[in-house]
């Protein structure tokens, strides 16, 4: 889809802001990491981003949380999917390279749209407008109906079955990497940044999460406790069954040797009268030689 004015393909300054309480995700949750990678995407190229693109990410980052589950680094994921299929954006790309890194394999896609693949970290002109701090918690995620310990493998699905409409797909010459008016100024800052050529996700955020006052010391026993008791639970089902396959296999073992003692026996008398009568064969034969000798 060409974009409707020229305006569309001018950068939005200052970006639109996404800040890690906005996501709605407690630290504790197991998605919180992947939640805080794809916010770091958007930090990183935000700035470099039309208004469009940025609340096409907003939305899928925000509304939609395509960063939930455990199933997003494999070929089923749906933004994996709906670029492989060429339902291309740059949003999307930014989106999935937060997750997974680099996906080579997808380059055919990105490249012919907007000329190169590179994710730059941009994420230093974005913090001249908005703190990147991830320290500050919602209080209403400590809510009793909040259980941040489990996995949300829901994952969105909209009206189409799936991914929205192409409405913000940018024109061919559309080029992400380009110059913000602030480059100028602050481009001797940047330098170093900018010539990052991936979105740098490796910053422990493990240290940055506050501590859980709510879990007590109560609670943990209580968790040990139920592991012991279910370890005990599968070592006595675990042994039944080994007792029980025992008393199925003996009978059928039994059997099978029975039939090879009585095997062994009928080859042993079979065996001995073959012996008796070579034996006698034997002493025939050398009674007849000795006479012929005479």
């Amino acid at each position: 889809m060409q974009p409707d004015t020229m305006d569309d393909l001018k950068v939005n300054l200052p970006p639109i802001e996404i800040r890690v309480s906005d996501l709605n995700v407690s630290p504790r949750a197991l998605n919180y990491d992947c939640a805080v990678c794809a916010l770091k995407g958007y930090w990183s190229q935000a700035t470099a981003m039309t208004k469009a693109e940025q609340e096409e990410y907003r939305d899928m980052l925000v509304t939609q949380k395509r960063y939930r589950g455990n199933h997003f680094y494999n070929k089923d994921y749906r933004l994996y999917q709906a670029i492989d299929n060429g339902r291309v954006t740059w949003p999307r790309w930014v989106f999935l390279v937060s997750l997974l890194g680099y996906v080579k394999e997808l380059e055919y896609r990105i490249r012919p749209k907007f000329k190169n693949s590179t994710i730059e970290d941009l994420s230093a002109e974005y913090r001249q407008y908005f703190s990147t701090e991830l320290s500050y918690v919602d209080p209403s995620l400590s809510s009793s109906n909040h259980d941040p310990e489990l996995w949300d493998d829901e994952e969105y699905v909209s009206d189409d079955g799936g991914d929205e409409d192409e409405a913000h797909l940018q024109s061919e010459g559309h080029v992400k990497n380009q110059d913000s008016p602030k480059n100028d100024e602050a481009g001797k800052d940047n330098a170093a940044v900018e010539n990052s050529k991936h979105v740098n996700h490796e910053q422990d955020t493990t240290s940055e999460r506050p501590a859980n006052p709510n879990q007590s010391t109560l609670e943990k026993q209580q968790r040990v406790d139920g592991t012991q008791a279910l370890e005990q639970l599968l070592e006595q089902v675990v042994d039944k069954a080994a007792n029980k396959a025992a008393q199925l296999v003996a009978p059928e073992m039994d059997k099978k040797l029975d039939g090879v003692l009585e095997a062994v026996k009928i080859w042993s008398t079979e065996s001995a009268a073959l012996i008796h009568t070579l034996n006698k064969c034997t002493e025939k034969l050398m009674e007849a030689m000795a006479e012929h000798q005479k």
